[in-house]
């Protein structure tokens, strides 16, 4: 058993799961410093809902984080 396992070269796996979790933190490191004011006030007011709140935003058909500036744009 002994030479068997040091015969495989396992070293590979440790190297596989950097990379892969340093893939995720930069997009996740991109994504955050990209968001906007208004995405991060929805997602920061997510957990204050319970479900009988009136939804805002569904007469518009928008979510505001998803909706184009309104700065200097006509409707």
């Amino acid at each position: 058993m002994s030479s068997i396992m040091s015969s495989m070269e396992l070293w590979v796996w440790p190297s596989i799961a950097m990379v892969i979790f340093l893939g995720v933190f930069v997009g996740v490191a991109i994504r955050v410093l990209r968001a906007t004011k208004t995405e991060c006030d929805h997602n920061a007011s997510i957990p204050l809902f319970d479900g009988t709140e009136q939804n805002q935003f569904a007469s518009s058909g928008t979510h505001p984080a998803l909706a184009p500036s309104q700065k200097g744009e006509a409707r």
